[in-house]
């Protein structure tokens, strides 16, 4: 890093070591809003570049721009609300319009939420910014409150014991899986394009393939094997095929994580990737094995709906083989697109439609929860450099142990 920066012209060096350095103690706000806004918009332009994007649209620039209002306005509001004298007046100014709250009690809610609340004015303003077209897609919202939910409920609700909780994700992946992909042979026009393009590319299969699949001897003129390949041959080579498209998804990815990331190395970069490669390609490879499985097993049954979200769990166990820490991340991803696919159901059964209003509401109203507990998703390196948390709160809140009572002899 120093041999490239002794290379730069001044200007950029002043400017590189402006947006790498940390907040300085008497800053001025102007240059506090300044370095989050660079912070935020560089990391967006970066993944768009390790994206591959050779040439920028309006749309994600525009996006860049609404990512570093986030950051800026987050950062400096967190800052301000941190400041026992900025919050005495906040909550004075409301105690005034309110009477019925408290003065005292205002304080205490505002220092208690203060990065919730940094959250919400920030997402709001950045929306604007983006001109809330973000919102308009139920994709992304179904993203926000979903992670609102989970983040909000999984420090209080235990459904499984201690030692079995590293199947929650293996439990989420079964059924999102059986949802998505019973959606892409039976339902497909009605899914996420985005996500069906996914799946048709990773996976393979047009799912006007599948049709012939799902009625007693319509699969007669399409087999599961290549040309001059038995079924076993054929999903050996189905597998290694779909290692190396996984490897074109997941390289980017990997080495975003190895960047921002205090221990990242070539060895980590290298396992990383091969675990994400070996679980996308036997997701698919799973699913269209135990569909043509079925098949050749039961050749007189009509495979309908229900039988699908039956068997189409199983594609969701190769889970296990990717990181623990990513394990949450990408069941809760899949969860994402199968519960917008209930959603989406749920408005045409109605003949109802997403609107953009709904969407600010519940995003704006997730955003906040989610920014609460940015110590449970938010990794380390970009809660301190880009989000300006201090180390002293990377964490989370420290439960505090309980005061003995006053007739204990402790």
């Amino acid at each position: 890093m120093a041999g490239v920066r002794a290379i730069l012209p001044e200007p950029l060096k002043n400017a590189l070591d402006f947006v790498t350095s940390n907040d300085e103690e008497g800053e001025s706000l102007v240059r506090r809003l300044l370095r989050g806004f660079s912070k935020g918009a560089g990391l967006s332009l970066l993944v768009l570049l390790l994206l591959r994007r050779s040439r920028f649209s309006r749309l994600e620039l525009r996006r860049c721009l609404a990512m570093g209002t986030f950051t800026s306005l987050f950062r400096t509001l967190d800052q301000e609300l941190e400041s026992q004298e900025r919050r005495s007046a906040l909550a004075r100014y409301v105690s005034d319009k309110l009477p019925a709250l408290s003065t005292d009690r205002l304080e205490f809610l505002i220092n208690k939420y203060r990065r919730g609340i940094s959250g919400w004015v920030a997402s709001v303003l950045a929306l604007a910014v983006d001109g809330f077209s973000l919102t308009e897609n139920s994709v992304f919202v179904t993203y926000i409150v979903t992670r609102a939910v989970w983040y909000s409920t999984t420090e209080k609700v235990n459904l499984l014991p201690e030692k079995l909780e590293f199947l929650y994700p293996v439990i989420v992946m079964c059924l999102t899986a059986s949802q998505i992909l019973s959606s892409y042979v039976c339902d497909a026009p009605n899914m996420d394009p985005s996500y069906h393009n996914f799946l048709k590319w990773q996976g393979q299969r047009d799912p006007r393939f599948f049709k012939y699949y799902r009625y007693p001897y319509a699969s007669s003129n399409v087999e599961l094997s290549h040309a001059g390949m038995g079924a076993v041959e054929s999903l050996i080579y189905f597998f290694k095929d779909g290692l190396f498209h996984a490897a074109r998804l997941y390289w980017p990815i990997h080495l975003f994580i190895n960047f921002v990331s205090r221990n990242g190395s070539p060895l980590r970069f290298a396992t990383g990737l091969t675990r994400s490669s070996v679980f996308l390609s036997a997701y698919c490879t799973i699913a269209w094995a135990v569909i043509f499985g079925y098949r050749h097993l039961f050749p007189y049954h009509t495979l309908t709906r229900f039988f699908l979200h039956v068997i189409l769990t199983l594609p969701g166990l190769p889970i296990l083989v990717e990181d623990k820490r990513r394990q949450a991340l990408i069941a809760a991803y899949c969860a994402t697109y199968a519960l917008d696919d209930i959603y989406k159901t749920f408005l045409h059964h109605f003949g109802l439609r997403h609107t953009r209003r709904f969407g600010t509401i519940l995003t704006v109203c997730s955003v906040g929860i989610v920014m609460q507990k940015f110590y449970l998703w938010v990794p380390h390196a970009i809660s301190r450099n880009i989000l300006g948390i201090p180390e002293k709160d990377l964490n989370g809140p420290q439960k505090k142990p309980a005061s003995p009572r006053e007739d204990s002899p402790v």
